[in-house]
């Protein structure tokens, strides 16, 4: 029995050795990764259950339409009507409660605007107060005032609308998405 034991007692041993030079392997090969990977960008992503598409400075009135699901009044996979109405100035293409302003000659994207029917101000900030944290993220603190940077124009109180207007005629690529235009709640830059 005691030589089993020994036995047993060795085994352990030698697989305990082989486990720390194993992991001394590991660690090396970590640092060595750690030195040579470049860190990466990271991607914004969209919500699974998002039916709203980011959409970029610049887009054409066709590239949005692609966008957005294809052609003037096409039910979209949320059950939302796209409409495109021409009004002398502007284009506008309203989903849901999204309008999204065009140039006069409707070749360029020039901004987008959101209603939401908030209940009472309380929940305009709310999804202020989300807006405000996400530009923070993407462009540091500060920027939340400084509409160069974050393409933020406007926000006002009308009765029970919330309005949010986001100016695209800056130099500066921004990227929206709106999580649920119903209530407000999730809005997201």
């Amino acid at each position: 029995m005691k030589k089993k034991y020994l036995a047993t007692a060795f085994i352990l041993t030698a697989a305990l050795s082989l486990t720390a030079c194993n992991t001394n392997s590991t660690t090396s090969e970590t640092k060595i990764a750690e030195v040579t990977t470049v860190p990466t960008e990271k991607p914004t992503p969209t919500p699974p259950d998002d039916p709203y598409p980011f959409i970029d400075y610049g887009l054409s009135l066709k590239e949005l339409k692609k966008e957005l699901g294809g052609k003037p009044d096409k039910k979209v996979k949320n059950g939302a009507m796209i409409d495109y109405i021409y009004n002398n100035t502007d284009y506008y293409g309203y989903k849901g409660k999204s309008i999204y302003h065009f140039s006069s000659d409707g070749s360029t994207l020039m901004y987008s605007e959101f209603q939401t029917t908030a209940s009472d101000q309380k929940k305009g900030k709310e999804v202020y107060d989300t807006i405000s944290k996400n530009i923070t993220k993407l462009y540091g603190k500060g920027a939340v005032a400084d509409s160069d940077k974050t393409g933020m124009t406007t926000w006002e109180y009308y009765g029970n609308t919330t309005t949010m207007s986001y100016d695209f005629t800056k130099k500066k690529k921004c990227k929206i998405t709106v999580t649920n235009v119903k209530s407000g709640e999730d809005a997201a830059v």
